[in-house]
């Protein structure tokens, strides 16, 4: 059975690597001159009835398994031929043998019967040698096997007993004795074929006759019993373990399997018989999964067995922890990254892959350690998801490691993976792990394959990353040299590649963490140049103020106009706030850039006592110092409500007490806006459209009112309008002055185009979306000077 030959943790993941190592398989058979070699044929003929399932080759070469005794298998041509071809260097030394799998099974040629088959031959060119095998070597004189203490383990190595036992489709009420007639049953294998329970009920016997000379009597023999079914083992009649429940026990058929190690002691005689009383209804769950339906009994030394079971199940504890552990732990180190720059994805998607990574460590050692057959489909199926899953986010993380945009293979991806992860649910097998091996392959072909990266994207240390590849390459390396047996492997450690993924996992998370902190570097530094061009910028500003005052005192030559200027130009300032609110729900920026003759443009803030904001933008109409006391009257009108009132009632209010003043050929334009929970409430006075942009759907539309600007018409009917916003929206007030900028050819630069430009620029911050706003307008005006303020205020919703 092939749970016993190699363990599921071995078995499953080998294959699982298989692809990789082709490349390895491909270079190691190149030679660089094929005529300095030599092919050995091994021909190797039975007597008739020698029955055995498969011939092995073993001996001194690495071709023949450095004496391991399943070495080389055979190829059977016919019912008592078999042959075998090896190509070997020039005066290659050899000394082989042939055995049925273990040393229990070590044959003897015909011409000496009564002593194991050795032989030595030196290879000068292609040589055929043709063997006749007998019997087996430690088989008594009637063909049984024969135990000795000679033969005995006496370290780790076991005698594997499936091979020539007795076989009744039935129950049989006797079987179990000694002495009992099976003269009659027909030989078979322990693993037997599925076809032989699928008669109803799936109940048989078996019987394995051997002798034990007299060194081993009354002696402790260890044994363990291998199967996914319940079975009821029986010694020379006596019961030595039950495993589960008969179809016919109380309660109905449960499979288990308790496949620890346990002693017996022999008994005195010579001739003796192992019987198994064995069921397995439910075997096609398991022959779907690769697993033989029968058992399959080992026999030990049972001195050695307890310090043995006892290390290696320390080992396996510890390799356990290790191998979930690791990748658990920086799976939780990525995440955090993830949490604190959700800018860079890769960490999320890594993360997720190696707990992918650990789900699958976790499913291999459950699965050894389950003694409930039906678990190991459980544990498979998790080993089948957690592959899925490693090898999808494996995919995704490189995808985000070349782009900040994910490409549309990834859908794709996701397909397969949610349906491997279905069928892994419901049908694990096989068939299917085929299936998520091939799509491993596909992925690392699509992850290696060129990409095309984004030039945004500046990633360093690669190197890191490449030494992790290499070190799987090598990894993987040998334990390809392990499973062909080129080396003789010193430790009981055997899974080599394993050490390789966690290097490759180790490697990557270094090379993400590495990034990830010269990212946030390369952050302080453009931060340093952001503000050191800022202090530019504002210098710049201040000079181009001064000398724009400059020009403007010499070129007026009256002297009273040029200090009415100054002071108009101071009043209008001074009525500026000196602070930007800053609320946990709306983010603010303002802008103003006054005309070379003093404008009248305004903004304020206000708040009322329920906490409410109140933003207020104006444009007072004519120049010099008779606007600027516009602005001042209208500040101070404003700063006399308490701002609870409807905002129709607060521009009223403001127009009539602007017209008693019955100051003539003046009129101040003001837009106020007042948001709270999430709603905008809008009230113009002769001012331009606010422009709303809804992050919903990434459209832009203009809140309008058609209205007279204050001081106009006593008792104008001015209206409110309400819009709910959501997160991410943002609010642009602006004066006339920005959307009547003339380019050399006089065209307006239009709210059409300040419009069209705003999408492009709502991911910016609000301090640089106005920046970006001033730059378009320098651009299309070439730099020239205003006529009119320009004032923008720019509200982000968060």
């Amino acid at each position: 059975m092939q749970i016993q030959r190699l363990s599921v943790f071995f078995s499953t993941q080998r294959i699982f690597f298989f692809y990789l190592c082709i490349p390895l398989l491909l270079f190691s058979g190149c030679r660089s001159d094929a005529s300095l070699t030599h092919s050995v044929t091994f021909q190797i003929t039975t007597t008739p009835g020698f029955f055995t399932q498969q011939l092995y080759l073993t001996g001194n070469h690495k071709l023949l398994g450095k004496w391991k005794p399943a070495g080389l298998p055979l190829v059977k041509i016919n019912d008592s031929t078999w042959q075998a071809r090896i190509i070997v260097q020039p005066n290659t030394s050899l000394i082989w043998a042939v055995t049925g799998g273990d040393w229990w099974k070590d044959a003897c040629s015909q011409e000496n019967p009564l002593s194991k088959f050795r032989d030595t031959l030196e290879i000068t060119h292609d040589t055929t040698l043709n063997i006749r095998i007998s019997r087996w070597a430690f088989a008594a004189n009637d063909g049984q096997p024969l135990l000795t203490s000679t033969i005995m383990p006496r370290n780790n190595e076991v005698f594997y007993l499936d091979w020539e036992w007795k076989y009744f489709p039935g129950d049989t009420a006797q079987a179990a004795a000694r002495l009992f007639d099976d003269r009659n049953w027909r030989s078979t294998i322990s693993s037997i074929n599925g076809d032989e329970f699928a008669a109803k009920p799936a109940t048989g016997w078996f019987r394995f006759h051997f002798h034990i000379d007299s060194s081993l009597w009354n002696k402790p023999l260890g044994f363990k019993l291998h199967q996914f079914g319940a079975a009821e083992f029986y010694y020379n009649g006596r019961l030595l373990v039950k495993s589960g429940r008969m179809p016919g026990d109380s309660g109905g058929f449960s499979a288990y399997n308790d496949n620890y190690w346990k002693i017996f002691i022999t008994d005195k005689t010579y001739d003796n018989v192992f019987a198994i009383k064995y069921s397995a209804p439910n075997w096609k769950k398991f022959a779907n999964l690769g697993f033989d339906p029968g058992f399959t009994l080992l026999l030990g030394n049972a001195l050695a067995r307890p310090e043995y079971i006892e290390k290696d199940t320390i080992n396996f504890t510890k390799y356990q922890f290790v191998f979930i552990a690791i990748p658990l732990t920086l799976s939780f180190v990525h995440l955090f990254l993830f949490v604190f720059y959700p800018q860079q994805r890769q960490n999320l998607f890594y993360c997720l892959c190696l707990m992918g990574f650990a789900g699958i460590s976790y499913a291999i050692f459950q699965r050894n350690f389950t003694k409930i057959p039906d678990d190991i489909i459980f544990y498979t199926a998790m080993l089948m998801i957690s592959m899925t899953a490693g090898v999808f986010f494996g995919v995704l993380s490189s995808y985000a490691i070349s782009s900040t945009k994910l490409p549309r293979t990834w859908i794709l991806h996701a397909v397969i993976a949610i349906t491997l992860t279905i069928l892994s649910m419901y049908l694990p097998g096989s068939y299917l792990s085929k299936a998520i091996y091939a799509y491993f392959g596909i992925s690392i072909i699509d992850m290696l394959r060129p990409k095309p990266q984004n030039a945004n994207i500046q990633f360093k240390g690669r190197w890191i990353m490449l030494t992790g590849f290499i070190i799987l390459v090598i990894f993987i390396g040998l334990q390809f040299i392990i499973d062909y047996n080129i080396i003789k492997w010193p430790f009981s450690f055997t899974l080599m590649y394993v050490i390789g993924m966690l290097g490759l996992a180790v490697s990557i998370s270094l090379f993400l963490s590495y990034n990830f902190a010269a990212t946030a570097k390369n952050l302080e530094v453009q931060l340093e140049t952001v503000k050191e061009l800022s202090a530019e910028a504002l210098e710049k500003e201040r000079v181009a103020h001064e000398l724009m005052l400059e020009r403007k005192i010499i070129e007026l030559e009256n002297e009273r106009k040029s200090r009415e200027l100054e002071s108009a130009r101071r009043l209008q300032l001074s009525l500026l706030p000196k602070e930007i609110p800053v609320t946990g729900t709306i983010q603010i920026a303002c802008y103003m850039n006054t005309a070379s003759e003093v404008g009248g443009d305004y903004y304020d803030f206000f708040m009322n006592s329920s906490g409410v904001l109140h933003a207020v933008i104006g444009d007072a109409t004519g120049h010099g110092l008779a606007a600027g006391n516009m602005v001042c009257i209208t500040k101070g009108l404003l700063n006399s409500f308490t701002w609870s009132e409807p905002l129709p009632e607060i521009l009223s209010k403001t127009n009539n007490a602007l017209k008693r003043m019955h100051i003539n050929m003046l009129y101040m334009g003001l837009s106020v806006v007042r948001y709270e929970n999430y709603q905008l409430s809008f009230a113009a006075a002769g001012m331009p459209p606010v422009l709303h942009f809804h992050s919903a759907g990434a459209t832009v539309h203009t809140l309008e009112q058609k209205s007279m600007p204050l001081g106009a018409f006593k008792n104008f009917p001015y209206t409110e309008l309400t819009v709910p916003v959501l997160p991410g929206d943002i609010l642009l007030l602006f004066s006339d002055g920005i959307i009547e900028l003339f380019n050399k050819d006089r065209e307006m630069f239009s709210l059409q185009r300040l419009q069209a430009l705003l999408p492009e620029l709502v991911n910016l911050p609000m301090e640089q979306l106005i920046a970006r706003v001033i730059e378009e307008t320098n651009i299309w005006t070439a730099d020239k000077p205003i006529d009119d303020d320009i004032t923008i205020l720019a509200m982000k919703i968060v």
